[in-house]
């Protein structure tokens, strides 16, 4: 009998990686693209995702070992390609108008800081987890809402602050609150009664989406409509169960490429095409479908390779 535990995960958040996938590249698009803050809330999908995958595997053997390989080595590899395109084309290795410290970690291309921001924030979750051993089952879930929900109430004082230091601060104090959500829901997704693990999750993404619709009323939709819209979403994924699809699941497991290569993409797409500013939506699609067609490509002909790269 199928568990809980795998339906959620081959299923429901793999269509979830893909939505969330398209929002990031939705986002990315250059100019003022309508929508933008609907498209970062695939930001928070990855990285609840990510988070609500790992909780149930703590303690794992060699944790921050498989954390490095799957993070940041291709972290290293894709900041020094876009760090010699950015030479090829002309523009500094790493932007010229940063100081050196927010340059470095923001690295060549402004989808970089992602990868050392959720290496960091996991491993520390990890550890956190470890250390609070004690902490399981309502503690747990009442701790990590507690946190995330505190991190969205007080945008109004780390927003502008966060702005003002630029990228990748601006960024990494945007996503702080979605490692605490994916963090609660993982110890959610735990109880094994299926009726009260529902009533949890639904009632937790009720709490985040009534403070993020506040945060949209009070001028932070920036922040407010990712969150009301990726968690909200994530919650959904954890409750609603949908049958396999192998296209879904294979299309899911070239997402996180997508997210490495659309840039790179975008360039490509805007230059040769001689698209106008801002790219309409059926660019932005085809930039979608050409990074998963390019990650696909990656994994088939140089399959070793694909494993450190995307």
């Amino acid at each position: 009998m199928e568990t809980f535990r795998e339906k959620m995960h081959y299923h429901s958040l793999d269509l979830l990686r893909i939505l969330g996938a398209f929002g990031i590249v939705w986002f990315h698009a250059p100019g003022e693209v309508a929508g933008k803050n609907i498209g970062y809330s695939g930001l928070v999908v990855f990285i609840v995702i990510s988070m609500v995958l790992m909780i149930p595997r703590i303690p794992g053997p060699r944790f921050a070992v498989k954390r490095v390989n799957r993070l940041l080595v291709p972290w290293v590899f894709w900041y020094f390609f876009y760090g010699a395109l950015n030479v090829a084309t002309g523009d500094a290795f790493l932007p010229a108008e940063m100081t050196s410290v927010s340059a470095i970690l923001s690295g060549p291309k402004w989808h970089l800081w992602y990868l050392p921001f959720l290496f960091v924030t996991s491993v520390s979750i990890y550890y956190l987890v470890l250390l609070l051993k004690g902490l399981k089952g309502f503690g747990a879930i009442a701790f990590y809402a507690f946190l995330s929900l505190l991190g969205l109430f007080t945008t109004g004082l780390w927003r502008a602050w966060s702005m003002n230091l630029g990228s990748p601060w601006a960024q990494c104090m945007h996503a702080l609150p979605s490692i605490f959500i994916g963090t609660a829901m993982g110890y959610i997704s735990m109880i094994s009664i299926e009726a009260k693990r529902n009533i949890y999750i639904t009632a937790f993404s009720l709490i985040v989406g009534c403070i993020s619709f506040w945060l949209v009323s009070s001028g932070y939709s920036g922040v407010g409509i990712p969150y009301l819209l990726g968690t909200g979403l994530a919650g959904a994924a954890l409750i609603l169960n949908m049958r396999p699809s192998k296209i879904v699941t294979y299309i899911s497991n070239l997402t996180f490429g997508i997210y490495l290569i659309h840039p790179l993409v975008y360039l490509l797409v805007m230059k040769f095409m001689k698209i106008a500013f801002p790219p309409s939506g059926y660019i932005i699609f085809l930039v979608f479908v050409i990074s998963a067609l390019l990650t696909m490509c990656i994994k088939i002909t140089a399959p070793r390779l694909s494993k450190w790269v995307v």
